[in-house]
């Protein structure tokens, strides 16, 4: 790849040789794969068996980001231990192509091989072993070819094959466990309610394999907390309708304010599969009690309301939980600013509580809680009028409610 620099040793008009030997582990119709920005030939033992001609749209980070955008496959049937030699050639993406580019275009070239791998079989034998375990692990996930930073999913679903897995060993046994590593959610309605656990991992390091199995085994009680809403599918996100840009590279963000949980809130939209600050725990948590233990309100910079919240551990070892605040604006919604969603996040925090411990937790709101940007004033505007304030474990939970008035709006600038 030729990134930043370009090499001054080098034409602009230059071509490259990959030249290696390949010996198969096994007999079948393997996978190969040409990723280029310009033309390129792929030659097995001297001949010719593929040819990639030039991609006519490239994207200055394609060979970055990009990849599976430019990628193209050829299939070859190949003999276990069967040595052939492979050369790639490879040549500078055309001069007219990169004159419709703005910016530089990262050039380069690269070969993938997968061997042949015989799914069918490999999932009819994960459904047997299964039927024989006392508990069954199905891992899945995206990889960074499909999910990564630069370029978007075009699904939340997993690939076909995944599914099918899943479906197979769920069949099989009843306490069958899947996790999941991707950055972001996944389709899970195929299976979400024929198996016992999912444990959603996300793209993990080096310990990952330690981590999951601590969780999975109870040595450690996982207290993670859903950083965003989960939708049911693709077309549940709230930037569905305006997604991706149009022909002119126009991205509308029509949904407002109305994204996250505060898009799920509203009356007429789906309900998510999971809801913002969902999680779960081998203990279970209860909240008892919540009121304001102080409320001043005087010029912005004075605003300060204090709340007590009583949680406690309910369950059958001790655990760390979330409990979050949310403010919701009341009265009659004037001026040029867009109607308040019915609830904003203000305030959590994470707490640990011993088996059968019970605790009051303190909160401080300031004035980013009852305030709001008008858009006519370039000013913040601290809103007089009724509110109620929510403490709950996440969005979509029942919540504990209290009530107060601001008596007087105030506007603001900077911090």
């Amino acid at each position: 790849m030729i990134k930043e620099a370009w090499p001054e040793f080098l034409d602009r008009k230059y071509c490259t040789r990959m030249s290696f030997a390949l010996s198969p582990h096994s007999d079948g119709l393997h996978t190969f794969s040409v990723i280029t920005t310009g033309v390129a030939k792929v030659f097995v033992n001297g001949e010719e068996v593929f040819h990639r001609p030039q991609e006519p749209i490239l994207q200055p980070e394609s060979f970055y980001f990009y990849k599976a955008k430019i990628e193209r496959k050829f299939s070859l049937s190949l003999a276990k231990d069967q040595r052939v030699k492979i050369d790639v050639h490879s040549w500078a993406a055309d001069a007219d192509v990169l004159g419709c580019v703005e910016g530089t275009v990262f050039q380069g070239s690269s070969l993938r091989f997968m061997e042949y791998f015989d799914i069918p079989k490999a999932i009819h034998d994960a459904s047997i072993i299964a039927s024989e375990a006392d508990v069954a692990i199905v891992f899945v996930g995206n990889t960074n070819e499909i999910e990564s930073e630069g370029y978007d999913r075009e699904t939340m679903d997993l690939t076909k094959d995944q599914y099918l897995l899943i479906s197979a060993v769920a069949a099989q046994n009843p306490k069958s466990i899947v996790v999941n590593f991707s950055g972001s959610p996944v389709t899970v309605n195929p299976f979400i309610d024929h198996v016992p656990v999912f444990l959603q991992s996300w793209f993990a390091g080096q310990e990952c394999g330690n981590s999951v199995a601590k969780v999975l085994t109870g040595v450690v009680n996982p207290c993670g907390k859903l950083p965003m809403s989960w939708p049911r599918k693709n077309e549940d996100n709230p930037a569905f309708n305006n997604f991706p840009c149009d022909d002119n590279d126009v991205l509308r963000y029509e949904e407002n304010l109305r994204v996250g949980y505060r898009f799920y809130d509203a009356q007429d939209t789906p309900s998510p599969q999971f809801p913002f600050g969902y999680g779960l725990s081998y203990t279970t948590f209860e909240l008892f009690s919540f009121k304001i233990t102080s409320a001043e309100f005087g010029e912005p910079n004075q605003t300060k309301v204090t709340l007590a919240c009583e949680a406690g551990n309910t369950g059958s070892r001790a655990g760390k939980t979330v409990i979050q605040i949310y403010v919701s604006y009341n009265g009659a919604t004037t001026g040029a600013h867009h109607p308040r969603p019915p609830k904003e996040l203000k305030s959590f925090r994470k707490i640990h509580l011993e088996l059968g411990e019970r605790r009051w937790t303190d909160f401080v709101l300031d004035k980013y809680a009852f305030s709001f940007f008008d858009p006519q004033e370039g000013q913040w505007k601290l809103q007089e009028g009724p509110y109620t304030v929510h403490a709950s474990f996440s969005s979509a939970e029942k919540p504990l409610p209290v009530e107060l008035n601001v008596p007087k709006s105030h506007y603001w600038k900077g911090i």
